[in-house]
């Protein structure tokens, strides 16, 4: 088990993901999904803060040219799904870091199988 005093993000998730030895793990991948949790509207730490995603981001580019995506389909009955990367920063962090945002909700589909 892995454990680590929470001191910020831009301090802890980078130990956390180094100490799960998540660098050795995505070698060679193109693509990467970040799939917060932004089931409702409600900021942190109801939903995933967007300063955790941007460490995540901020991590991942440090060491990877792979296409990043934050995915996610909210199941707030009062606000579609951009409206939710909107009001809780995802729109923001998603401009200044480059990363593109899906709708888990409205996107299209792709059935996969392994050979």
């Amino acid at each position: 088990m892995i454990c680590a005093e929470f001191k910020n993000f831009d301090i802890s998730v980078p130990e956390i993901l180094e100490a799960l030895g998540i660098r050795d793990r995505l070698a060679g991948i193109s693509r990467i999904l970040l799939k917060p949790n932004l089931v409702t509207s409600q900021p942190h730490p109801i939903t995933t803060s967007p300063a955790c995603c941007r460490a995540v981001v901020k991590y991942l580019k440090s060491f990877t040219d792979a296409e990043i995506v934050i995915a996610e389909g909210t199941g707030d009955p009062c606000m579609t799904t951009l409206d939710v990367f909107k009001k809780l920063g995802y729109r923001k962090l998603a401009d200044e870091t480059g990363v593109d945002l899906v709708d888990l909700n409205t996107a299209p589909l792709e059935k996969l199988t392994r050979d």
